[in-house]
């Protein structure tokens, strides 16, 4: 359900909006927007039998006032409105306990599996597979350890709130007591763990192809795939800070939540630079360690097929990237109708 960010907040339609967005927020996905629909016409109809039609502001809004309050606390309402009792987790704590499982299962399983990944291939010399497999194996114990002390803790609040206080209230409740409507948001954890976590992974395979390269040299040992003059000249340190410069921009899209100006601004402007970076990188350096390519027929022709690549991928990343940034701009400028 959108939050109508034009209606002043007090209002009557804010107030309908605010008790049916409570309400509703409490119900599965898929209940969500027929919920919404026939409780939001289930009280402006309460509204016009009282009022009828064309009434002055001031008593549409006491009308609207009484009639909520004769519906109820709306999270008791919600309860009623559920295709299934959820005796576990009830509507009170049911998607705060989802929320929190979701956020931590998409954050820290990842960055469990990547550590597993590591360890088993930097500290125990084990293969790619075996190190791959083990971790994923570790990662889905994980969530499911997540899964249960998470449900166990909500289900300790479930059953440990006090009713008289609940019942208190419920007793007591009135629309004075809705919470404002949630501030739309673009940028969610899923957005964060793609663009961080995939600054992150590029950070830790550039000191990983050093150490635990599957490519191997002339004499036969592991060779790193890029070419290690690139740390004395100072490129690669310069695509560090790129990254890192990178992840602190996702961080920072998702504290802000929404593509403001600013945001868009900095988005384009990093798409630029990086872009233009792996192009002057590419123009003026070898990227591709010799020792890798020096036994190929054509290394000549490796070494411009790799810059190839990587000037086609700066560039179509470039520019899907600003696409996307001021696409996703114009859809918060008509959000807040600004």
């Amino acid at each position: 359900m959108t939050a109508r960010t034009t209606t002043p907040p007090g209002t009557a339609d804010d107030l309908v909006e605010r008790y049916v967005h409570l309400v509703a927020r409490h119900l599965p996905a898929a209940q969500r927007s027929d919920v919404a629909d026939e409780l939001r016409t289930s009280i402006w109809d309460s509204v016009d039998d009282r009022t009828g039609p064309a009434v002055e502001e001031a008593h549409r809004e006491r009308a609207v006032r009484e009639v909520l309050a004769e519906m109820g606390e709306p999270t008791r309402l919600s309860h009623a409105y559920a295709a299934a009792p959820r005796h576990l987790i009830g509507p009170r704590y049911f998607d705060d306990w989802w929320t929190t499982v979701r956020a931590l299962i998409v954050t820290v399983v990842p960055l469990i599996v990547l550590i597993g990944v590591a360890a088993d291939l930097g500290l125990d010399g084990a293969s790619v597979g075996a190190a791959v497999g083990g971790a994923v194996w570790t990662g889905f114990n994980a969530a499911i350890h997540i899964a249960f002390w998470v449900t166990g803790v909500f289900w300790i609040l479930e059953r440990t709130g006090s009713p008289s206080a609940m019942e208190a209230s419920r007793a007591e409740w009135g629309p004075d007591d809705l919470p404002e409507l949630p501030r739309s948001r673009q940028v969610g954890v899923p957005d964060l763990v793609w663009g961080a976590g995939l600054m992150g992974l590029i950070l830790a395979w550039l000191p990983w192809q050093h150490f635990r390269s599957p490519l191997d040299g002339p004499d036969g040992s592991p060779a790193p795939m890029l070419a290690p003059d690139l740390w004395a000249s100072g490129w690669a340190w310069g695509l560090v800070g790129l990254l890192v410069v990178t992840m602190v921009f996702e961080i920072g899209k998702f504290v802000v939540g929404n593509w403001t100006r600013a945001v868009t601004v900095l988005s384009v402007l990093l798409d630029v630079v990086f872009a233009a970076f792996l192009i002057a990188l590419v123009r003026t350096q070898d990227v591709v360690n010799p020792a890798v390519i020096a036994g190929l027929d054509d290394p000549g022709a490796s070494r411009r097929l790799v810059g190839g690549i990587v000037l086609a991928v700066a560039g179509a990343t470039a520019i899907l990237g600003i696409v996307d940034a001021v696409r996703k701009h114009a859809a918060y400028r008509a959000m807040t109708d600004r």
